[in-house]
């Protein structure tokens, strides 16, 4: 029968089990000693993190012959050494006593004072580590660790307070390393490990001098005997690792990095006598931006992904600050993402306007407008700036709010047309600046995204917080294989198209002239105040109309108004009397 076990205090801290760690239900047989290495202490102190329950300690074990009282397996296996180390013995589903006892004798044999903890097994999609300026993702329970098939995304460093705290004991120096495992299909995410680590840079190749390269070495192989090398190596001058596969975070860049020895990333090796200049701050490459771009105006919407796409959205702007070189793709890509919501948002609000049965449904309206191309997403915004500017609506939805959303989003597709015609610095901060006014939007009830992600996750993707980010590791994988089935063909059709787009404009239909009955024939210039695209409503501008008049015969004066009536047409009233009807402004969703 299972059992409770309460830590008590733990000879090596000065920290108070009792009160720190909660009461544990263990499987028959198994022992919960006082955890003695940095691994087990930082997974059993974890303060909870919103929307990331902690992975449950099943047993510590010690010596081995605590494997013999054991019998409800499978397990998970996971050694732990004294000190944090990258890349200790590998951790294992057990099935039995033997594949246990196995695990025991190789961490002894490398920490005896080390332990292995014990959890339940899982078989995830995904693995992500969080470190407070990188978040690496890999398949399976092992590919973030093990630099197998990674993503990278740099992030502006943050340490939440949950792993600011010193009973995790993080080393002085140190960052700490959150490991955690998505797609599971009951829980979704669980928090694996956290683990000090040395701190890291965000992005890019690793060059911390001027080298001359002497020899390259491959970063593959058994992890424990990778430290060894690196420990031989350290002082060999010339030495250059080579981790094309790999990420900042993952064991063999850290064990490197710790040496300080240069570590190269990307498909290309470095050659014997070539010579690496130290890194410096890069600037974002533009053809990463295009591309970007590219890709996220192709990548399938569905409503399964697209909270994770607005998440990836917000994360391309607040954290722009470090995509810098062929990171900046993800800039492309969040902008591209936000001209599609933001259309699909402000159509979707547009349907309030409309009485048909068809097309009054939120999710109709983003499935049919997520298949849509930009330009024919794009070419349809003056109506609907029109429809929510001069439309009358009721207070809590459409109405000058979303007109302001809508001229942001106006703002953007110009922005975009201009970088796209000449990438250049200009143009680029010029298309950051509509960016985040855009994204900063609000409508009549808060932030105007929220359909498709919380204001709680809009405001903490800011300030990159580990449970943010297992609900984007797959969207993350379509996008990946999306920008490598992209064509040079797909590629030009996406940006040919930006370029010549005609500048998006606000105004109503046209009208040539006005006739006022019975007997007074007058031409109009009619002119309407356009709304400001501020962030903060209460900056925004009066949206009355007002009209301008050039009489011919005798002068009248006159005040108007304008509305739009139930069928869409833009209409003039003076003195209560209609006086034009436009064309069908907003023909239907």
């Amino acid at each position: 029968m299972p059992f409770e076990y309460h830590a008590v205090t733990a000879s090596t801290s000065s920290v108070d089990w009792d009160t720190i760690a909660p009461p544990l239900t263990l499987p028959s047989g198994a022992q919960y000693n006082q955890p003695r290495t940095q691994k087990a202490k930082g997974l059993t102190c974890m303060s909870d993190i919103p929307n990331l329950p902690k992975l449950q300690i099943q047993g510590l074990i010690q010596d081995i012959k605590e494997v013999d009282a054991l019998s409800e397996f499978p397990y998970f296996a996971r050694p732990c050494p004294v000190t944090p180390r990258h890349g200790f013995v590998d951790s294992r589903v057990v099935a039995n006593k033997d594949e246990l006892r196995q695990v025991v004798e190789e961490t002894f044999a490398v920490e005896p004072d080390g332990e292995v903890m014990l959890t339940k097994p899982y078989e995830p999609d995904f693995n992500i580590v969080w470190t407070p300026s990188l978040i690496t993702f890999g398949k399976g329970n092992d590919g973030a660790t093990a630099g197998n098939d990674t993503i990278t995304l740099p992030a502006v460093r943050n340490i939440p307070w949950q792993l600011g705290l010193s009973h995790l004991e993080i080393a002085p120096g140190d960052d700490p390393y959150v490991e955690i495992i998505s797609g599971l299909d009951s829980i979704g995410a669980l928090l694996t490990q956290v683990r000090s680590g040395p701190k890291g840079s965000t992005v890019g190749d690793y060059i911390p001098r001027k080298t001359t390269v002497q020899m390259v070495v491959r970063a593959t192989g058994d992890l424990l005997a990778w430290e060894s090398l690196m420990q031989r190596y350290k002082h060999q001058g010339g030495l250059v690792i080579h981790n094309p596969k790999g990420s900042p975070t993952d064991h063999y860049s850290v064990h490197a990095r710790t040496m300080e020895l240069p570590v190269v990333y990307g498909d290309e090796c470095p050659k014997v006598g070539d010579i690496l200049e130290p890194i410096k701050e890069e600037s974002p490459n533009y053809d990463a931006v295009l591309n970007g771009y590219a890709v996220g105006a192709r990548i399938k919407l569905t409503k399964q992904n697209r909270g994770a796409a607005a998440r990836v959205m917000i994360y391309s702007l607040h954290h722009s600050s470090v995509l810098t070189g062929e990171h900046a793709f993800w800039i492309g890509v969040g902008i591209a993402l936000f001209l599609r919501l933001g259309m699909l948002a402000l159509r979707a609000e547009a349907r309030h306007f409309h009485t048909s049965k068809d097309n009054n449904d939120r999710n109709f309206i983003y499935t049919r407008s997520q298949k849509m191309s930009l330009s024919r997403l794009r070419s349809g915004l003056p109506k609907l700036l029109t429809l929510f500017t001069f439309g009358k609506w009721d207070s809590s939805m459409g109405g000058k709010a979303w007109a302001r959303c809508g001229v942001a989003t106006k703002n953007i597709f110009n922005a975009w047309r201009h970088f796209a015609r000449r990438p250049r610095e200009k143009s680029f901060k010029l298309l950051m600046a509509a960016f985040n006014i855009g994204i900063n939007q609000a409508h009549n009830n808060g932030w105007w995204m929220n359909k498709f992600v919380s204001e709680e996750v809009f405001a903490r993707v800011q300030y990159n917080t580990p449970e943010l980010w297992p609900p984007v590791a797959n969207f993350l994988y379509k996008v990946r294989d999306a920008h490598e089935a992209l064509t040079a063909d797909q590629f030009d059709e996406e940006i040919s198209a930006a370029r010549e787009w005609p500048v998006t404009h606000f105004h109503p239909s046209p009208w040539k002239s006005v006739r006022i009955r019975p007997d007074h024939s007058l031409s109009y210039t009619i002119t309407h105040e356009v709304p400001s695209a501020s962030p903060h409503a209460q900056l925004g501008h009066n949206y009355g109309s007002h009209f301008n008049a050039e009489f011919i015969g005798n002068y009248i004066p006159l005040e108007g108004e304008t509305c739009i009536n139930r069928q869409g047409h833009l209409l003039l009233r003076v003195g209560g009397e209609i006086v034009h009807r436009s064309e069908t402004v907003y023909p239907g969703a």
